[in-house]
């Protein structure tokens, strides 16, 4: 699968999405169901990372998933992490963001995986 979705720790804390080689925009909607519903089944605050670093560029028309995605985000994550984004892609959430500004509030970018999980956790301890 292009896109794969789970928890990344026991806790239920952090959650990673996982994209990898051409993905197509349904399996993003495909995938964000499937997140959001596994969100929604717990009562607490969580770091999503989003994990770019084998995608290939996004299909045509993704900036018009903003507004699904800011219309049907779990309000369970506090803070959206994207990692291996290369300049396109972030150059594209940039866009994404100024389009839907409530998506801004909850997301920041990291160079490496293990850099997103350090920044996870030191969020997560911070507001605990």
């Amino acid at each position: 699968m292009a896109i794969d979705a789970k928890w990344d720790n026991p806790e239920h804390t952090v959650f990673l999405i996982t994209v990898e080689g051409k993905w197509s925009l349904d399996d993003y909607y495909i995938q964000f169901q499937r997140a959001t519903d596994m969100l929604n089944r717990i009562n607490h605050k969580v770091m999503l990372i989003l994990d770019l670093s084998r995608s290939s560029a996004p299909p045509s028309r993704f900036v018009s998933t903003g507004r699904f995605a800011q219309e049907h985000q779990s309000p369970n994550i506090m803070l959206t992490i994207i990692t291996g984004a290369p300049a396109f892609a972030q150059a594209l959430a940039t866009v994404m963001i100024k389009l839907f500004p409530s998506l801004g509030e909850v997301v920041t970018f990291a160079d490496t995986l293990d850099e997103a999980r350090q920044l996870a956790y030191k969020r997560l301890h911070a507001v605990a």
